[in-house]
Protein backbone atom coordinates (compact mmCIF):
# COMPACT_ATOMS: atom_id res chain seq x y z
CA UNK A 1 0.00 0.00 0.00
CA UNK A 2 0.75 3.79 -0.28
CA UNK A 3 1.74 5.97 2.41
CA UNK A 4 -0.80 8.92 3.00
CA UNK A 5 0.92 12.23 3.47
CA UNK A 6 -1.72 14.53 5.31
CA UNK A 7 1.20 17.80 4.81
CA UNK A 8 -1.01 19.84 3.23
CA UNK A 9 1.71 23.11 3.05
CA UNK A 10 4.79 24.15 5.41
CA UNK A 11 4.98 28.19 6.31
CA UNK A 12 9.20 28.43 5.48
CA UNK A 13 8.96 32.79 7.13
CA UNK A 14 7.28 34.90 4.45
CA UNK A 15 7.19 31.86 2.10
CA UNK A 16 4.19 29.26 2.02
CA UNK A 17 4.56 25.50 0.27
CA UNK A 18 1.37 24.12 -0.64
CA UNK A 19 0.85 20.57 -1.68
CA UNK A 20 -1.84 19.25 -3.58
CA UNK A 21 -1.74 15.34 -4.82
CA UNK A 22 -3.73 13.42 -7.56
CA UNK A 23 -3.40 10.16 -8.11
CA UNK A 24 0.46 10.52 -9.57
CA UNK A 25 0.86 13.99 -10.00
CA UNK A 26 2.23 16.11 -7.56
CA UNK A 27 1.58 19.55 -7.25
CA UNK A 28 3.70 21.95 -5.75
CA UNK A 29 3.33 26.17 -4.86
CA UNK A 30 5.48 28.23 -3.69
CA UNK A 31 4.55 31.28 -2.49
CA UNK A 32 4.70 34.72 -0.60
CA UNK A 33 1.07 35.52 0.17
CA UNK A 34 -1.26 36.05 3.15
CA UNK A 35 -4.20 33.42 1.53
CA UNK A 36 -5.28 30.39 2.87
CA UNK A 37 -3.92 27.13 2.59
CA UNK A 38 -7.48 25.93 1.34
CA UNK A 39 -7.22 28.87 -1.71
CA UNK A 40 -3.75 27.60 -2.55
CA UNK A 41 -4.90 24.03 -3.00
CA UNK A 42 -8.02 25.43 -5.32
CA UNK A 43 -5.57 27.00 -6.90
CA UNK A 44 -3.33 24.33 -7.78
CA UNK A 45 -6.62 22.29 -8.78
CA UNK A 46 -7.30 24.48 -11.46
CA UNK A 47 -3.33 24.33 -12.64
CA UNK A 48 -4.19 20.51 -12.10
CA UNK A 49 -7.03 20.11 -14.09
CA UNK A 50 -5.10 22.62 -16.83
CA UNK A 51 -1.82 20.51 -17.58
CA UNK A 52 -4.80 17.05 -17.47
CA UNK A 53 -6.71 18.77 -20.09
CA UNK A 54 -3.63 19.00 -22.29
CA UNK A 55 -2.01 15.54 -21.81
CA UNK A 56 -4.98 13.43 -20.86
CA UNK A 57 -5.08 11.92 -17.31
CA UNK A 58 -4.83 8.00 -18.89
CA UNK A 59 -1.82 8.69 -20.70
CA UNK A 60 -0.11 10.66 -17.90
CA UNK A 61 -1.52 7.89 -15.28
CA UNK A 62 0.36 5.13 -17.83
CA UNK A 63 3.90 7.21 -18.26
CA UNK A 64 3.94 8.12 -14.38
CA UNK A 65 3.06 4.22 -13.57
CA UNK A 66 6.24 3.28 -16.01
CA UNK A 67 8.44 5.92 -14.58
CA UNK A 68 7.22 7.05 -11.25
CA UNK A 69 9.97 10.06 -11.44
CA UNK A 70 9.05 10.94 -15.20
CA UNK A 71 9.28 14.97 -15.14
CA UNK A 72 6.20 16.14 -17.09
CA UNK A 73 7.52 19.46 -17.98
CA UNK A 74 8.81 18.30 -21.01
CA UNK A 75 5.74 17.25 -22.37
CA UNK A 76 4.24 20.59 -21.48
CA UNK A 77 6.29 22.55 -23.24
CA UNK A 78 4.43 25.24 -25.44
CA UNK A 79 1.64 25.30 -23.40
CA UNK A 80 3.63 27.76 -20.77
CA UNK A 81 1.35 30.73 -22.15
CA UNK A 82 -1.68 29.16 -21.19
CA UNK A 83 -0.59 27.71 -17.60
CA UNK A 84 0.63 31.31 -17.22
CA UNK A 85 -2.77 33.15 -18.06
CA UNK A 86 -4.55 30.51 -15.80
CA UNK A 87 -2.24 31.69 -12.97
CA UNK A 88 -2.32 34.97 -13.59
CA UNK A 89 -6.32 34.81 -13.48
CA UNK A 90 -6.21 32.99 -10.47
CA UNK A 91 -4.78 36.29 -9.13
CA UNK A 92 -6.84 38.69 -10.20
CA UNK A 93 -10.31 37.29 -11.76
CA UNK A 94 -13.15 37.51 -9.50
CA UNK A 95 -14.63 34.12 -10.30
CA UNK A 96 -12.00 32.64 -9.14
CA UNK A 97 -11.14 34.26 -6.31
CA UNK A 98 -14.71 33.46 -5.11
CA UNK A 99 -15.04 30.50 -6.75
CA UNK A 100 -18.33 31.88 -8.66
CA UNK A 101 -19.42 31.41 -11.76
CA UNK A 102 -18.15 34.53 -14.21
CA UNK A 103 -21.44 36.47 -15.57
CA UNK A 104 -20.92 38.32 -19.38
CA UNK A 105 -22.56 40.95 -20.43
CA UNK A 106 -24.82 40.52 -23.29
CA UNK A 107 -26.34 43.15 -25.33
CA UNK A 108 -30.42 42.91 -24.65
CA UNK A 109 -31.44 41.85 -28.20
CA UNK A 110 -29.54 38.78 -28.01
CA UNK A 111 -30.53 37.63 -23.96
CA UNK A 112 -33.91 38.34 -25.85
CA UNK A 113 -33.40 35.75 -28.37
CA UNK A 114 -31.93 32.98 -26.18
CA UNK A 115 -35.20 33.50 -23.71
CA UNK A 116 -37.21 32.62 -26.76
CA UNK A 117 -35.22 30.18 -27.68
CA UNK A 118 -35.11 28.64 -24.21
CA UNK A 119 -39.25 29.14 -23.69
Amino acid sequence: GRLSDSIKSIQAGEHKIVFYISGPIYCVMVAETTESTSQLVAQLEYMYSQIISTLTLSWTSKILGEKPGFDLRNLLTGTDKYLNNLAHSLNCSAPFLLNSINCLRIPGNVRTTIGNIMQ
